[in-house]
């Protein structure tokens, strides 16, 4: 979603309107706009959406959100408050009532056009958040390097994708310590060697807060405005089983999956002290 200027977060205190922020502990700033809801940690604040998902209506896939052998993680993104929407088609406009999008894995050797791919860029650009849920590069390579390839995401050739299959190198970020606990582990064991999918390089605007051993990252995030002024949040994951419906409760991966619908883009240190500043005024 876009992210509230401090001008306007004035102004909606004013009217009335409360907002929450959440701490990173790791830095101290606060990191989270959006309204308090209900949080199974107690209360951590996070933003409910709208969220749209492609389905096979759009293209055939792999894994779609319409249920099937994720639904476990579809019920976790519902009892978090969001509202999932199918999304049938990428033309101009039809993004326009949703906060949020989520990309499933299209079947092998399949991908989005750079069409539709354009009317995703439009919609990042304009601050909404992208989920991508990625494959293995030795089936899914197509369609990871025309969403994730898009925003600069880099991917190994067919092939080149790590042995490792339980990943425990996890950065200091929100959705690693975030409102549903802390992630240490991600248990990708139900796939083979060399098919747990990866990403080569976050690329210019990228970070990885989940790496394999050799460098290669296993989830990249692109904070927002970092694409550009008020773009939008975007995640790009490298392995759906990870989060089937036989795998999520291995490790912390529905940890990881449920802070990762938790997360809401903060202020930049800058803002940080300007907000301390507002509220002061504010006492």
């Amino acid at each position: 979603m876009k992210r509230v200027s401090i001008v306007m977060l004035a102004l909606f205190v004013c009217l009335g309107t409360t907002f929450a922020l959440a701490v990173d502990p790791g830095t101290g700033l606060q990191t989270t706009y959006g309204k308090q809801t209900d949080s199974p940690q107690g209360g951590a604040p996070r933003t409910t959406m709208t969220i749209g998902y492609t389905t096979d209506a759009l293209i055939a896939h792999y894994q779609t959100m319409d249920g099937g052998n994720i639904s476990s993680g579809r019920a976790d993104i519902i009892a978090q408050g969001h509202t999932l929407v199918p999304i049938n088609s990428l033309n101009p406009g039809d993004l326009d009532n949703v906060q949020a999008l989520i990309i499933g894995v299209v079947t092998s050797s399949a991908a989005l056009s750079a069409a539709q791919m354009d009317v995703v860029e439009d919609f990042v650009m304009a601050g909404g958040n992208l989920y991508f849920l990625g494959e293995n590069n030795n089936h899914f390579r197509e369609n990871n390097v025309a969403v994730g390839g898009r925003f600069g995401i880099e991917y190994p050739p067919v092939n080149g994708d790590p042995p490792e299959t339980v990943l425990t190198l996890v950065a200091t970020h929100p959705i690693m310590q975030g409102p549903y606990g802390d992630v240490t582990t991600v248990d990708g064991s139900n796939n083979s060697a060399g098919y747990y999918g990866s990403m080569s390089s976050p690329g210019p605007y990228g970070s990885s807060i989940l790496d394999f051993p050799g460098g290669h990252s296993a989830c990249v995030v692109i904070e927002c405005d970092d694409l550009g002024p008020d773009s939008g949040l975007v995640v790009a994951l490298a392995e759906i089983n990870t989060f089937d419906n036989g795998q999520i409760d291995a490790g912390d991966n529905r940890v990881f999956w449920n802070n990762i619908f938790a997360y809401v883009c903060g202020p930049t240190a800058t803002e940080e002290a300007s907000w301390s500043e507002l509220k002061s005024m504010w006492r």
